[in-house]
């Protein structure tokens, strides 16, 4: 009987652990719409990096995102930094823009994509 309860007690814990350890967390203080469009703004740049979008559409699905990010620059200056960040990233999507990432590569766009998500705390990517 005392066996079948620490196999218990040890699966429950092991569970738990694989739960807590699942998925990214929003940093403290950071507000939902803000992190929330943060993290599609990442989903999009994996499409990207996926080849399941093309530069053109990318600029063009981001713009939501960006904007509602800029939406919060007056709350705080880290915020104002992110959302710069990620109308930089956007720009480079653009197809008017010569020394975007059509220039730059994917490598590039992997490197900004996980600078990028490190303040969301999103797990960084692999090539």
């Amino acid at each position: 009987m005392k066996l079948k309860k620490v196999i218990s007690v040890f699966t429950a814990s092991c569970l738990l652990m694989t739960i807590a350890g699942c998925g990214d967390s929003k940093p403290d203080g950071m507000p939902d719409p803000f992190y929330k469009a943060g993290v599609q703004f990442i989903n999009v740049l994996d499409q990207v990096l996926d080849v399941e979008m093309d530069y053109e559409t990318a600029y063009n699905e981001t713009k939501l995102y960006v904007d509602v990010m800029e939406g919060y620059k007056d709350e705080d200056i880290k915020y104002s930094l992110i959302a710069a960040n990620a109308g930089t990233i956007r720009l480079n999507f653009s197809p008017d823009n010569l020394l975007g990432y059509s220039e730059k590569g994917l490598t590039t766009l992997l490197e900004d994509r996980n600078n990028f998500a490190e303040d969301f705390n999103v797990k960084a990517r692999e090539q």
